[in-house]
């Protein structure tokens, strides 16, 4: 009898092309087993989940500054439903305020990470992230800053 393992799945959402393809180029170095989907705001989020064959991630990285929705309606969204509410969500901004990282941290984002600028340090983060995906993303997060 052969097991099959389910990918892991991560869904970014962010507007600018530049810190997507970053993203998705540090994530395939990290781990190429991890199955990245990319959207571009909110409301891409909840059309990416709506389609049929789309397994629910494992985690979600939401922009906060996007189009159509931005990251802070689409986390109460998905922390709002109960399908969605146990997926953990990191907020991934360009943002260093405070007032963001509270904001975040009272709707319910299990991290907040501040874009980093090289790719050097965004491996560093997605390595940690990657390896605990399904065990304690939380403590991972926390560790990170």
């Amino acid at each position: 009898m052969s097991t099959t393992l389910v990918p892991k799945v991560i869904l970014l959402a962010d507007d600018d092309p530049d810190d997507a393809e970053m993203f998705a180029l540090v994530l395939s170095d990290v781990d190429p087993t991890v199955k990245l989907h990319h959207v571009k705001d909110g409301l891409a989020v909840f059309e990416h989940l709506k389609q049929p064959g789309n397994q629910l991630p494992d985690m979600i990285f939401l922009d906060i500054n996007m189009p159509e929705m931005n990251g802070w309606q689409c986390l109460s969204m998905l922390k709002g439903s109960s399908r969605t509410k146990d997926i953990p969500v990191l907020i991934y901004s360009t943002s260093s305020h405070s007032r963001d990282k509270q904001t975040a941290t009272e709707l319910g984002a299990t991290a907040f990470i501040t874009k980093p600028s090289d790719y050097k340090t965004l491996r560093k983060i997605l390595s940690s992230i990657a390896a605990s995906i399904g065990n304690g993303v939380k403590s991972t997060t926390d560790k990170l800053g």
